[in-house]
């Protein structure tokens, strides 16, 4: 277990990092997956141990050698394995990535077509992995009510179809193509009703 001391020194240099880059408690919160409350304690000393993976995160993201995020009997074990460091830095990277992907498109405004067609070229321009895309289409069909299984039967399906297309980023294909066409007659149908 940590000593207040230990506590106190990585929740101050957290505190000051943060405020020197601009970055709200909110906003860090979002970014390694807390709430405000919890960024709150760890700069404050209140919790006992901050996990690992979320000093990782701190540290990556707010410039932080990991080093100075260590406890001592961290330090002394030695047990700061690369390839752990390494994994989450990725996870946590390709979250942030889906996540970008998942604002920019909004479901509840576009039809299904639209959305999908910005889904797969959004995701091929981030150049997202496989299970990525099958989330954000997840989500997208539980939102206009599919059931769970259902939802994910095709969000597994529709992104293999568009796996199966989508070959380098920026080729208009067959199914993009399709998906494009169905965007495009669904805006020239909305404005003749708009008429």
């Amino acid at each position: 277990m940590a000593t207040l001391e230990e506590r106190q020194r990585i929740g101050k240099l957290i505190h000051d990092t943060r405020k020197k880059e601009k970055v709200t408690q909110v906003q860090l919160g979002q970014l390694i997956g807390v709430t405000k409350k919890a960024i709150s304690d760890y700069e404050l000393a209140k919790v006992k141990t901050i996990p690992f993976d979320k000093r990782i995160l701190l540290g990556t993201l707010l410039g932080i050698d990991i080093s100075l995020l260590l406890y001592e009997q961290e330090k002394s074990k030695g047990n700061v394995n690369s390839e752990i460091i390494t994994h989450i830095i990725y996870e946590r990277y390709m979250n942030i990535k889906e996540n970008t992907v998942a604002e920019k498109v909004n479901s509840n405004v576009q039809v299904l077509t639209d959305t999908l067609y910005d889904v797969f070229r959004f995701s091929a321009q981030e150049e997202l992995a496989r299970e990525n895309v099958i989330n954000i289409c997840n989500d997208i069909f539980k939102k206009r009510g599919l059931s769970d299984a259902d939802a994910v039967a095709l969000a597994n399906f529709f992104t293999w179809l568009a796996g199966t297309y989508i070959v380098e980023v920026g080729e208009t294909n067959d199914i993009m193509q399709a998906l494009k066409t169905a965007k495009d007659n669904s805006l020239s149908a909305g404005q003749k009703e708009n008429k």
